[in-house]
């Protein structure tokens, strides 16, 4: 009930005792104070994405996201501790949509992680032998990528050193994400395929 007060997902934020509770509500209380500029300090500090508005927003839009960006940041090390790399995705929805295909990936056993990584396009002999743990890391990647915006997908292809030019413009922006993901899936199986010792 306290979660979705805050508008958090049930389960997370360290809501142990009256005390962590009460001082949860007294951050978001400042939170909704706070100017836009502020806000995204506490952004920056959270290491919360603080860019990547698909419209020109006004500035209580952008409070109104900044706000729900915050609330996942609080969510951030929960979903860390088991292994969900959420930092970077702008929204609670987009987090939770990652956090369950996370646990759906963990619960699969390695035949049918083989058939999601089939579903990838890449051939079957992609990853010979099949290696449980890399092709799981691997797919949990992939759908990390999926639910991170095309501003921070442009920031993860740039640190990979993947290019981010050549995208038709003519592309939607779902377009211009899906042949960055394409890129990076690529990339992350070259990788793979080095490590095979494959050229």
């Amino acid at each position: 009930r306290e979660h979705a007060a805050l508008g958090m997902p049930k389960g997370v934020g360290q809501l142990n005792t009256r005390k962590d509770l009460l001082e949860l509500h007294k951050t978001v209380a400042l939170w909704r104070e706070l100017p836009l500029k502020e806000l995204q300090k506490e952004c920056k500090e959270l290491d919360v994405s603080s860019a990547g508005f698909s419209k020109r927003p006004t500035d209580e839009e952008q409070r109104a996201e900044l706000m729900e960006r915050l609330l996942l940041g609080l969510c951030l090390g929960d979903w860390e501790k088991r292994g969900v790399q959420v930092r970077r995705v702008d929204t609670l929805q987009a987090a939770r949509r990652l956090v369950e295909r996370s646990e759906q990936l963990s619960a699969m056993s390695t035949g049918e992680l083989l058939k999601e990584f089939g579903n990838l396009g890449l051939p079957p002999d992609a990853i010979d032998p099949p290696d449980h743990e890399v092709m799981l890391l691997r797919l949990k990647a992939v759908a990390r990528w999926k639910e991170l915006s095309l501003k921070e997908l442009q920031r993860e292809c740039k640190e990979e050193e993947i290019s981010v030019g050549g995208i038709a413009s003519k592309l939607t922006e779902a377009g211009q994400k899906h042949e960055l993901v394409e890129r990076l899936i690529l990339v992350s199986c070259a990788s793979i395929w080095e490590d095979l010792g494959l050229p």
